[in-house]
């Protein structure tokens, strides 16, 4: 395994299922946060080690982006928010990945970005609040479901 941890990631989610993960697809890998405050949250994490989208080849710049359109239309289907945020950070780790965070009705903060949402941030630092491995796995399935519906994974 190389350095980048997300390329480590990757390695793992393609060897074996492990609670959270979704499924490989053409450009890139789903899944699920560890932390599920924001339920159906996910990862949409390139196959490739490149640190921006318009990095990737030409030919697979819209082809990845469609991918994330369509996993971004699988949350909403399985989880029912009422928008989506949509980032690509990648400040600690250099390797392109998309936060995909469904807002949902119940969100005390809903008009707030997540970053601040300090019992989320909390969380993050100190490694709380992760769901449980039964339940990422239930969520991981509804949204494998979902993506196979509309004829993505590998």
């Amino acid at each position: 395994m190389g350095a980048c941890p997300l390329c480590q990631e990757n390695e793992l989610q393609a060897a074996a299922s492990r609670p959270g993960d979704v499924l490989g697809m053409e450009t890139g890998w789903v899944r699920l946060h560890r932390n599920q405050r924001y339920r159906g949250a996910a990862f949409f994490v390139s196959r490739l080690c490149v640190r921006e989208v318009y990095h990737l080849d030409r030919d697979v710049q819209p082809r990845h982006l469609d991918e994330l359109a369509r996993v971004c239309e699988a949350i909403d289907v399985a989880f029912s928010p009422v928008k989506m945020n949509i980032e690509s950070l990648g400040n600690g780790v250099p390797h392109l990945h998309w936060w995909i965070t469904p807002r949902h009705a119940d969100d005390p903060q809903l008009s707030a970005p997540i970053w601040e949402n300090l019992n989320f941030l909390r969380e993050m630092w100190t490694g709380t609040g992760t769901a449980e491995p039964t339940m990422l796995e239930a969520d991981a399935a509804l949204l494998r479901l979902e993506l196979l519906r509309q004829g993505g994974g590998d």
